[in-house]
């Protein structure tokens, strides 16, 4: 290649000098075309995946306020066997974090000493990874174990329906359920200890509701319900202090009656000394 001054300006030419009268192009010039076309593909790419467009983009959905439900692209996924029903459970719970070979183990088999465990695990993601079908790419190993790229997300809706405190929020919560909590998993090692917490994250929810109503004046006809609670779970002391609220507000205090102008008054006796 050749440099060649136009004009105070580098231009390039081929090694093999152009014939006479063929206009050779600026560098610069060449320069400012190519970083439009960057550029245009730059806003194309961010047009594609911007954020207002993020809800289009198809994402892998578990729901555990019930039987487990997975969805993808709002289709529900269909998963027989109980075993991949729970590795998809237990994996969403870890809300994104590898979860070790022994760990998982543990939590679908119990404590029972394993034949080749890590080749069980890897038989269980096979399958499970085939009936995700389009999903598939959710589920992943890296080298601390496997990884679900999805969230249970009715569980993470109910934790900050809490959080959040509103009357509205609690009520849309406590809708999400679609029964006990993991329902067909209880038999699972770690489901049944799982889904008596996400049950209990139920009451607190229920206890929040009627905290609200009772704070605005509620009384006897949260009695029902409270005492239902109570009987359900007779060591929740804000339960049982509710309660205690509620009822005392069904009861009126008695009070003493006032004399009648018109009645007499009896002297009563003096007393005898001995």
């Amino acid at each position: 290649m050749v440099a060649e001054m136009s004009c105070g300006v580098a231009t390039r030419t081929s090694a093999l000098a152009p014939e006479a009268g063929v206009r050779t192009v600026p560098l610069t010039a060449v320069h400012n075309v190519v970083m439009s076309m960057e550029q245009s593909v730059a806003i194309r790419r961010f047009t594609d995946v911007s954020p207002w467009d993020a809800d289009l983009v198809p994402t892998l959905a578990v729901h555990l306020l019930g039987p487990v439900d997975v969805r993808f692209s709002d289709v529900t996924i269909t998963l027989d066997r109980p075993l991949e029903r729970a590795l998809v459970a237990r994996l969403s719970l870890a809300r994104g974090v590898a979860v070790s070979d022994e760990r998982l183990a543990r939590d679908l088999w119990g404590d029972v000493d394993l034949a080749r465990p890590r080749e069980r695990l890897r038989v269980l993601a096979s399958r499970l990874r085939a009936n995700l079908g389009e999903a598939s790419s959710a589920l992943s190993r890296t080298g601390a174990g496997y990884v679900l790229d999805a969230e249970p997300s009715d569980v993470v809706a109910a934790e900050q329906a809490l959080s959040d405190g509103s009357r509205e929020a609690v009520a849309s919560a406590l809708a999400l359920w679609r029964g006990d909590s993991l329902a067909d998993l209880r038999a699972v090692p770690f489901g049944f200890a799982e889904g008596e917490r996400l049950d209990a994250l139920r009451v607190d929810l229920r206890v929040a509701l009627l905290a609200g109503s009772q704070e605005a004046g509620a009384g006897i006809e949260l009695r029902a319900e409270l005492e239902e609670l109570v009987s359900e779970h007779p060591l929740h002391e804000r339960l049982s202090c509710m309660l205690a609220l509620a009822s005392r507000r069904h009861c009126p205090v008695p009070t003493r009656p006032s004399p009648s102008p018109n009645a007499s008054v009896t002297p009563s006796a003096p007393p005898t000394w001995a």
